[in-house]
């Protein structure tokens, strides 16, 4: 039915009636019936239909509403709908949503936004009657410029994901294609080399971005230039869709930050921070991370002034710890770059790295500066939560009210884990959810909170026996340090309710150690995660001295291809096309946190860091810890030449034997402490003297009453040798004086340095009593990592390049 039949029959009433202005003189002759039917030179309309004409016409001229004039409407919402999404056909029961004289908008449209998106309104006050759950805010002309919308929900046809993985990234090796130098920049903040490893050369990376094939939809709606075209058009014309098939090509403007040069190397040689509005980050997460940051500096206050430390004070800055060593120390404080949301530049820099979604090999989060990294993380892996989970609940919406031959997105996972967090016990864990609990917006409930802190909190009797320790265990054994568990968190109703300690199935972020998953049912984690974006292995160096097989083990899970080992019903309509295919680790972000270089480390990040974006790698130089030491302790560094990794445990056993063991037993100083890195050493070295029936005494991190076993060795004059591991004295942390020995003998060289200082300091002890008192360590040219961390970075070239094997310092 069209208006003119509609008003003709609505003048036959004779209810109240509204005058209505001539049209134009160019009207038609069905305008100039009209008119003869009407009163002369004017037309009466009903009340009832002027009003909702009249609403029409305020409908059609809203700029937020859906009815605009095409150029207006392609200017004003440059993408009504999700640009990724494929709209294939509109059916007529959604052509039922509109009336005859007005457009029934859907649910999910809000009148003071320019977009079909959806805002989430919330009260803390549950007695308030209008209290809300809606839908969540969606920006796409912001989400266009976003990595992290281009990264994962890219719509891949299969042809051109198997091209791009197979020929591009598998066939080339990752090379270097970067670096950044304290030579080139002064203050470099996050370290003193930071280099780029790609198998996609920029130009490649930049045109992924910049183009995309969809079957994109056109919505047309109509909007009259005279009262001639009001009175001929049917409403129901009004809603019509075009489906076709084309390739849009994206300007700079409409892709990812800097897309024009989206090289990682120039955003950190940038003079100015970036500050988190240009970051990209949700605008609610800005405003819960300043609050955070202002609590912070307030308990900092408190605590200066004599109050009891709060957990939030304790995720600060540094460390006044001596003998620690801090290379960013002077960067950060002779830094003139202005702080814009972060603490410093450190944090700035390395955050715009995790916000690039490149993976990253950051070695030097050591105890300075490891609770700074947490806190960087925390934020970039909340962020991501956040606007991936709005981005899911806003194409469900979308599905409620279209079916799934409207509206698709491939949007899905296999499963719901999103973020993986490996730690190395429940105090990491603690410190990183006390975190999110402070940065996750509008959370109206938090499930299990007090379960949480009291299976994952501090253990006050245990904090008093760590008073008596040193203070660099008491840093790095701070808190709970069960090394067992495996915990989910869940975000649910629309972030309002926060579940933590869910089940790790339906959990979005799972944080766990290497052995909680070994000894839950690792075949489940398969499947738990297969889906995973973002990989965090956090203190690295811990790890190691825990078993680093069961960390290969669980990154061998880890996004890795399912077939048909599903126990419940997938919509693989929805499901992204990487994921299907198996390309899941090519998308997943890896950031590798440690406190020092290690080849294990290295190994770790070489196959599993395999990300399309890129990886990043960041390294200091040493000065090394004898410095200090050295002139009053003879060092000896004696090198065993070996060319093949696979006999380097060999070689040093037929070394120790055969050379420097003969010197031992011919020595008339008696009494030699061997200090092993790792358990085989310990075992091979104590058969050894067993089948030669030479007395020693052995003390491993598997022994038990270690005070006994010292004591023994003590009192006894005829044992002359004890074997001890760096793992014991790392976890128990006997004192110094409990070991009567005169000589002390590297095996190989401890990896933390520190441990390297400690026996150095208490040789110089030794060496009043006993002047022939000296330190020899063993080391092969595969020990280079560290022999720079104990004899500095120059010194470490000298010594794998000399002619010379043996080097003494003495001066």
């Amino acid at each position: 039915m069209n208006v003119k039949a509609l008003l003709q029959r609505k003048q036959q009433k004779k209810s109240s009636t509204i005058t209505v202005d001539n049209v134009d003189s160019n009207n038609d002759s069905d305008n100039n019936t009209l008119e003869e039917q009407t009163q002369p030179k004017k037309r009466v309309l009903s009340s009832e239909l002027t009003r909702k004409i009249s609403l029409k016409k305020k409908k059609i001229n809203s700029d937020n509403n859906t009815l605009t004039d095409k150029q207006s409407f392609k200017k004003q919402l440059k993408f009504p709908i999700d640009p990724f999404a494929t709209i294939l056909t509109i059916d007529d029961s959604a052509k039922n949503q509109f009336d005859t004289y007005t457009l029934q908008l859907p649910n999910y449209y809000f009148k003071k936004y320019n977009n079909n998106i959806f805002i989430e309104y919330r009260t803390n006050d549950l007695s308030d009657s209008n209290y809300k759950k809606e839908c969540i805010a969606i920006d796409f002309n912001k989400k266009m410029k976003d990595i992290w919308f281009h990264h994962y929900f890219r719509p891949w046809n299969k042809d051109e994901l198997l091209n791009l993985i197979e020929n591009k990234i598998n066939q080339r090796e990752m090379k270097l294609i970067g670096s950044i130098t304290k030579k080139q920049k002064e203050n470099i903040a996050i370290g003193d080399v930071i280099q780029f490893y790609n198998t996609l050369e920029e130009s490649e990376l930049n045109q992924i971005y910049k183009s995309f094939t969809k079957e994109e939809n056109v919505k047309k709606y109509i909007e009259p230039n005279n009262k001639e075209e009001l009175t001929n058009i049917k409403f129901d014309d009004l809603f019509e869709v075009d489906t076709i098939q084309k390739k849009i090509e994206l300007k700079d403007e409409d892709t990812p930050m800097a897309l024009g040069s989206t090289n990682i190397i120039d955003k950190l040689n940038r003079e100015k921070t970036y500050n988190l509005n240009e970051l990209l980050i949700e605008d609610d997460l800005i405003r819960m991370w300043r609050d955070y940051m202002d609590l912070v500096n307030n308990n900092e206050e408190e605590e200066g002034n004599g109050s009891k430390q709060s957990l939030r004070s304790k995720i600060k800055v540094g460390s006044n710890q001596n003998g620690v060593n801090n290379n960013l120390n002077d960067a950060l404080q002779n830094s003139t770059t202005p702080i814009t949301n972060f603490r410093n530049e450190f944090q700035s820099r390395l955050f715009t790295i995790l916000n690039d979604y490149r993976d990253l090999y950051f070695p030097n989060a050591g105890i300075d500066n490891y609770k700074l990294c947490v806190e960087t993380y925390t934020l970039h892996v909340v962020n991501h939560i956040l606007k991936t989970k709005r981005y899911e609940w806003y194409n469900d919406k979308k599905r409620s009210f279209y079916t799934k031959q409207q509206y698709l997105v491939r949007d899905d996972g296999f499963n719901c884990c999103k973020a993986l967090i490996i730690v190395p016990n429940r105090y990491s864990a603690f410190l990183i959810i006390e975190l999110m609990m402070e940065l996750f917006p509008k959370l109206l409930s938090i499930r299990r909170k007090e379960a949480f802190e009291l299976t994952f909190g501090e253990d006050e009797d245990e904090e008093k026996e760590k008073k008596s320790k040193p203070f660099w265990y008491q840093e790095i054994f701070e808190g709970n340090t069960n090394e067992d568990f495996s915990l989910g968190l869940a975000l649910k109703e629309n972030h309002g309710q926060l579940e933590i300690m869910a089940p790790i199935d339906e959990a979005d972020i799972i944080i766990a150690t290497p052995l909680g998953v070994i000894k839950d049912n690792p075949k489940k984690y398969k499947g738990y995660l297969s889906s995973v974006d973002i990989c965090i292995v956090d203190r690295c160096e811990m790890l190691l001295m825990q078993n680093w097989e069961h960390l290969i083990d669980l990154m061998n899970k880890l996004n890795e291809e399912q077939k048909n080992n599903f126990t419940f019903d997938l919509d693989f309509d929805i499901i992204k096309e990487y994921l299907i295919h198996g390309f899941g680790s090519y998308f997943r972000q890896t950031l590798v946190f440690s406190g020092f270089m290690n080849p294990d480390i290295n190994n770790l990040v070489t196959n599993y860091c395999k990300n399309m974006r890129g990886l990043v790698k960041v390294r200091n130089f040493y000065e090394g810890v004898i410095r200090p030491i050295t002139g009053k302790i003879p060092q000896i560094f004696e090198r065993i030449n070996c060319e093949d990794p696979e006999e380097i445990e060999e070689k040093r056993f037929n070394y120790f034997a055969n050379t420097i063991f003969p010197r031992f037993k011919n020595s008339a100083d008696g009494r030699f402490l061997i200090i092993c890195s790792n358990y085989v050493d310990f075992v091979r070295l104590r058969n050894y003297f067993d089948q030669y029936n030479i007395p020693f005494q052995g003390v491993s991190e598997y022994s038990t009453n270690y005070g006994k076993i010292l004591g023994r060795f003590k009192s006894d004059d005829t044992t002359n040798y004890l074997i001890y591991t760096e793992r014991h004295f790392y976890y128990h942390c006997p004192k110094l004086s409990q070991f009567d020995v005169n000589q002390i003998v590297f095996y190989n060289l401890p990896e933390n340095a520190f441990i390297y200082q400690l026996w150095a300091e208490k040789a110089i002890k030794i060496k009043k009593d006993y002047p022939s008192c000296r330190i020899l360590s063993l080391f092969t040219p595969f020990d280079a990592l560290k022999l720079e961390r104990i004899v500095g970075s120059k010194r470490c070239r000298i010594l794998l390049s000399s002619d010379n094997d043996i080097h003494l310092f003495d001066k």
